[in-house]
């Protein structure tokens, strides 16, 4: 921090002080010259452009400005003064509901060269592991898990430093509710063509302070540069009270300069803004310019200007050759300025001189308090280019090819005209009238009902019948010929030609800005569904360049507040927030982290949207079809990324696949078991047939042995019975024989006898 001096009133501000100068004369005094010439280059004319958008966006005019059209000839119109009647804001509202609708993702990326060879020895080493590990696992089908290690290392693959900024940068946006000020950003882009903000990092290990700038209110240079942060010099005024000067650099301000400002306290609430009448109050309030002054005056505001500028310096460098052999990695050593002369080995050959970028500041109180002269302390730098330093104010310049579009400038004039018809129209109202006739009071006949009034009635009552008296008779009556002419106060064509001025305006609006009727939901019923799918889609791709545009700055302030981080948490982070899922997340910022630099990708294209909505809604198909589960189709609603969505559908019809498989392999063995059982039946029936077929033939077997043996017995028993037939034979043949012979013994005895 330079010394502070007294505050001098002496502004030299035609030229810009050196900046290639030694260390030593940086002083206070060359600090406050620095400030004073960047505020002197300021295009003060910015703010005041841009107010009128503002004022254009809220339907904030002067009235005067109409005086041609609402005093014609100094006389007053019976609708009075142009009412606003919104024809550019409602068209604005759709984009910023659209964007509401777009979920903020992202995803960060190691971007120097040493952590993403750091990252290529542990992709290739955690590779090599899970390719052994497929390789030894028979049962997993190589060439599948291969491409799933193949997706899985091109898309989704994070180191530990990769994945500690990742959540390092979901935590500051829930924390300091990011999403609504990008929300900020996006209407101010839409109303200037241009939005800014700040990244500020106060104190180490404390939060890194995100700002978002109202257009107007920052200058910076002109140096051709894409983005404010690489500009030489920044301006950014403030109206501040003076209690809230004292309490943000009272303890930092000069005593004298701190009294003054005790000084304005007393002075702007003793004579402040006096109003005399309720007249003067409504005019204040209606008049943006006199409402300004009134409220300064009236709090006592002051100008603070915060001032940002960069400054070289010169460093030299002693190089000596690597002794290990490699010529393009020599040693390199700082020498300070005093101490070239007592360095050994400082030749001229091997000394370099280089220059580095500084980030100094300065605030400018008034015309002439000065605060915080000097170098700031934590600069934000790149970690692949040391020398170069940031701003901590950032958004496109538009200084190159591209100018900032302002959808309410480019349709400021249709909103005029929108405003006069709708005056035009309610005029024409409001002096519309019947159809009727031109009559002469002095023919209308005398029907004796009393006064004039009476008779008149009377008149009006037969005219209504259809018939409409006269009497020429009468004293004073005209003579001439009865004619008297019509005429038509009614609205007629005009109010008809009006509606469809309005109406193209209307249309007119929508194409400029790029949202039709069809996405501000007025669709025909003539209109068929393919048309109207049409008319949206091409109504989205004339609004996508404005979205793409925001998201570039998304991206840019990402990478701002992780740089901030790296700055501000150099000595380690832990914290905790709430995914989108509603858990609890805890991190850990390494100190090594802040080693690297990273880049951040944004996502929340159209195109990202559409698909978000279709995969969610083939989910549902796929949950009817049984190719999902309802439990995988609830963590869908609460998701918004579109690679959380696939990984989580992915992963839900993984499961289904494989409780599938299981249920499948479940099957397959009931029916192996059921044939088997199934075999083991026909071979238990084959065996009992078998069986059956043995005992059967054992029957047989035994049954012809039986046969066998009753035969033999038989043969046995027919061969006795044929023996004792032989000898009962041979008997009777012996008794026949005998008997014949006892007959015959008989028969001689008896003749023998008889003989005798």
């Amino acid at each position: 921090m330079a010394s502070q001096a007294p505050a001098s009133t002496s502004f030299e501000t035609g030229f810009r002080p050196k900046q290639n100068i030694p260390e030593e004369n940086k002083d206070w005094e060359w600090a406050r010259r620095n400030v004073d010439w960047c505020i002197s280059m300021s295009p003060i004319y910015w703010k005041n452009y841009d107010n009128k958008l503002y004022d254009r966006y809220n339907g904030i005019r002067k009235d005067e400005d109409y005086d041609y059209i609402t005093k014609t000839y100094g006389v007053a119109f019976p609708a009075g003064k142009i009412k606003h009647v919104p024809l550019i804001k409602p068209l604005l509202n759709v984009l910023e509901g659209e964007y509401e609708q777009r979920p903020l993702n992202f995803t960060v990326k190691s971007e120097d060269t040493d952590a993403v060879n750091e990252k290529l020895d542990k992709m290739s080493n955690q590779l090599l592991d899970n390719i052994l590990d497929i390789i030894r696992d028979k049962n997993i089908v190589i060439s599948s898990e291969l491409d799933r290690l193949e997706k899985y290392y091109k898309e989704n693959f994070q180191t530990s430093r990769e994945i500690s900024a990742h959540h390092a940068l979901k935590y500051y946006i829930n924390k300091h509710h990011l999403e609504r000020k990008f929300k900020d950003n996006w209407v101010d882009r839409m109303i200037t063509g241009k939005e800014y903000y700040q990244v500020v990092v106060n104190r180490i290990g404390e939060d890194p302070i995100y700002k978002d700038i109202r257009p107007g209110n920052l200058y910076y240079a002109n140096n051709n540069e894409k983005w404010v942060r690489d500009c030489d010099w920044a301006v950014y005024p403030q109206r501040m009270s003076p209690t809230k000067i004292l309490d943000t650099y009272g303890e930092r301000m000069q005593e004298t300069d701190r009294a003054a400002v005790e000084g304005w306290i007393d002075q702007y609430y003793r004579d402040s803004y006096k109003l005399n009448s309720y007249q003067d109050a409504d005019r204040i309030i209606e008049d943006t310019e006199d409402w300004n002054s009134y409220h300064a005056a009236l709090n006592g505001m002051i100008t603070v200007y915060y001032v940002e500028f960069k400054s070289i310096r010169k460093v030299t460098l002693l190089e000596n050759p690597n002794p290990y052999g490699l010529p393009d990695a020599p040693f390199v050593k700082y020498i300070p300025e005093n101490k070239l002369n007592t360095v050994k080995g400082a030749r001229k050959n091997n000394l370099r001189e280089r220059y580095v970028e500084d980030l100094w500041q300065g605030i400018r109180i008034g015309d002439d308090m000065y605060v915080d002269l000097g170098r700031v302390k934590y600069a934000r730098r790149s970690y692949s280019a040391p020398s170069k330093v940031y701003l901590s104010f950032n958004g496109p310049t538009f200084t190159g090819k591209v100018k900032p579009y302002s959808l309410v400038k480019e349709t400021e004039d249709l909103q005029d005209l929108y405003d006069i018809l709708h005056f035009h129209k309610e005029n024409l109202i409001a002096i519309s009238g019947t159809r009727g006739m031109v009559m002469d009071v002095s023919q209308i006949p005398d029907f004796d009902v009393g006064d004039f009034e009476e008779n008149l009635k009377r008149w009006m009552y037969y005219k209504k019948l259809g018939i409409a008296w006269i009497d020429r008779s009468q004293e004073g009556a005209d003579k001439s010929f009865n004619q008297f002419s019509t005429y038509d106060d009614t609205l007629g064509a005009g109010l008809q030609a009006i509606l469809a001025m309005i109406q193209h305006l209307e249309d007119l609006a929508g194409r400029i800005i790029g949202v039709n009727r069809q996405r501000m939901g007025a669709i025909s019923q003539r209109e068929g569904k393919g048309t109207t799918e049409h008319a949206l889609v091409q109504s989205a791709l004339s609004t996508e360049p404005i979205f793409a545009e925001h998201s570039e700055f998304i991206r840019q302030a990402l990478e701002d507040i992780l740089s901030a981080c790296k700055v501000a948490w150099k000595n380690g982070y832990t914290s905790a927030y709430t995914s989108d899922q509603y858990l609890q997340q805890i991190f850990t910022f390494e100190p090594d982290t802040a080693d690297s630099d990273f880049g951040v990708y944004v996502t929340n294209l159209e195109s990202d949207k559409r698909s978000i909505d279709e995969l969610k809604a083939f989910s549902y198909q796929l949950v009817q079809q049984g190719m999902m589960e309802f439990d995988d189709l609830m963590p869908l609603f609460r998701k918004s990324n579109l690679k959380d969505i696939e990984k989580q559908v992915s992963l839900g019809m993984q499961r289904k696949k494989a409780e599938m498989a299981e249920k499948q392999s479940q099957v397959e063995s009931l029916q192996m078991q059921l044939q088997q059982a199934k075999t083991q039946a026909e071979i238990s029936k084959i065996q009992a047939e078998i069986q059956k077929t043995y005992n059967e033939a054992q029957t047989l077997v035994q049954k012809a042995q039986t046969e066998k043996q009753k035969m033999i017995n038989d043969d046995q028993n027919d061969k006795t019975k044929l023996a004792l037939d032989a000898q009962r034979v041979s008997l009777e043949a012996a008794e026949v024989s005998a008997a014949r012979q006892d007959s015959n013994n008989r028969i001689q005895q008896k003749r023998e006898v008889k003989n005798e």
